[in-house]
């Protein structure tokens, strides 16, 4: 049988920071994935990540995930020691 390939990319979806955000979309993406060929990817900023990006691949429910974290500016700012060395470098 043939499965079309589809690719949600989504605004809004579950993350270690906000488990409920966009599970909605997650429920959808479960709902077709007997069907097609799924990958669902999913753009998030982090305050307390880490490093300054972070991709996160998963198998979740059948449907393969894919998360890039990304730092924001403002955990940068809050976390930084020096706050004339951040003015002077930017």
């Amino acid at each position: 049988m043939y499965k079309p390939n589809v690719l949600f990319i989504a605004s809004w979806y579950p993350s270690r920071e906000n488990a409920t955000l966009g599970n909605f979309v997650q429920k959808h993406a479960e709902a077709i994935a007997p069907f097609v060929n799924l990958e669902v990817l999913f753009a998030c900023s982090s305050v307390v990540n880490k490093n300054k990006h972070d991709i996160d691949y998963q198998l979740i429910n059948n449907v393969n995930t894919t998360r890039l974290i990304i730092k924001t500016r403002i955990a940068e700012i809050i976390e930084m020691r020096r706050p004339t060395a951040f003015l002077l470098e930017n």
